[in-house]
């Protein structure tokens, strides 16, 4: 299957909807052998708005109870899908089918509820997410951005080595130009890049993965 994420919402799970989403585990088989996967679920509100962790830490508010509703949203590799399997399960399932569009072959995770001795969740890290003083960046398997508090876009942007990438920053710098007109074109206001600043409004913290 192709190594990219791919996503499921709430409304595609039905027989899981109402469940603590903390007794949610997603497993695939390889080989015969059955493991917990990378995997993690986006909280959203009524409005429809990711339910992130604001800067100062404050726990969000979670209008369900961190159970999964309709609006959430299942997010994992389809790289670590696998076979199909007969899932030994003390609680609700869902099989999940992915399709190659390349050649058809097919693949499956199932989300499964454990109500009582959960399996550990995966200790992989697709992104990770770094800050140090004003320096911001996220890191991947693929490739690194960087950020600056003091600017509004990425300052850097670095493709791995394992993926035919140098290493190396691409970028020298992004620029921004606007400009207002007001007055019959008597009042001229300029921007750039450097008149602006980034703030981070808040987070996610993934379960797993």
């Amino acid at each position: 299957m192709e190594a990219r994420a791919r996503s499921r919402n709430g409304a595609s799970l039905p027989k899981l909807n109402g469940l603590p989403i903390d007794s949610l585990r997603l497993t695939a088989s390889r080989d015969g052998k059955v493991a917990v996967i990378p995997f993690q679920i986006d909280e959203r509100d009524a409005k429809g708005q990711l339910i992130l962790t604001p800067p100062n830490g404050k726990t969000p508010i979670d209008v369900d109870g961190g159970k999964l509703d309709k609006n959430d949203e299942l997010v994992f590799q389809a790289a670590d899908a696998g076979d199909r399997y007969k899932i030994d399960s003390q609680g609700a399932y869902q099989e999940i089918e992915l399709k190659n569009p390349n050649d058809g072959s097919l693949a499956y995770v199932y989300l499964a509820e454990f109500k009582t001795g959960a399996p550990p969740l995966s200790t992989a890290d697709y992104v990770v997410y770094r800050k140090a003083g004003d320096r911001e960046e996220i890191v991947t398997n693929a490739y690194t951005q960087g950020f600056f508090k003091a600017h509004v876009f990425m300052d850097d942007l670095s493709i791995a080595t394992a993926v035919g990438g140098s290493g190396k920053n691409l970028l020298d710098k992004l620029k921004m130009r606007t400009e207002l007109h007001a007055v019959g074109q008597s009042i001229k206001i300029a921007r750039c890049e450097d008149d602006f600043r980034s703030v981070v409004t808040g987070s996610r913290t993934v379960r797993s993965g």
